[in-house]
């Protein structure tokens, strides 16, 4: 495993990445309330992808979440085509999270993102 931590102005990014290249990249800008977690797999998880995505909205937003509408979603395409993702918008802080699934359907990241 390794861990690597830089900044950037009032930005702070720390990125993991472990033995089975799976990554977690959690990035904070206070002067402009950014805040963004980004987890990649190198297998997919055995939870539900939508139930930890939301766990992680209320960690971060309290028990209401920054309002994601979890039954309503766009889907994004790669641009190379590679991969799909479930994009999912909150009512708060232009608050977002995104579930990434390869062409055979398996979840390969989660994104959590907000910007208040």
């Amino acid at each position: 495993m390794s861990c690597q931590a830089t900044g950037q102005g009032s930005a702070l990014t720390v990125a993991y990445r472990f033995h089975d290249g799976a990554t977690f990249t959690v990035t904070r800008d206070s002067s402009i309330e950014y805040s963004s977690q980004d987890a990649t797999f190198a297998t997919p998880p055995d939870e539900d992808a939508a139930a930890i995505l939301q766990r992680a909205e209320r960690d971060a937003f309290g028990s209401d979440g920054c309002g994601i509408d979890w039954k309503k979603s766009i889907s994004e395409t790669s641009d190379d085509g590679l991969t799909t993702s479930a994009i999912f918008r909150g009512s708060a802080c232009s608050c977002q999270a995104r579930i990434r699934r390869d062409p055979r359907g398996a979840v390969t990241g989660l994104l959590l993102r907000s910007s208040c």
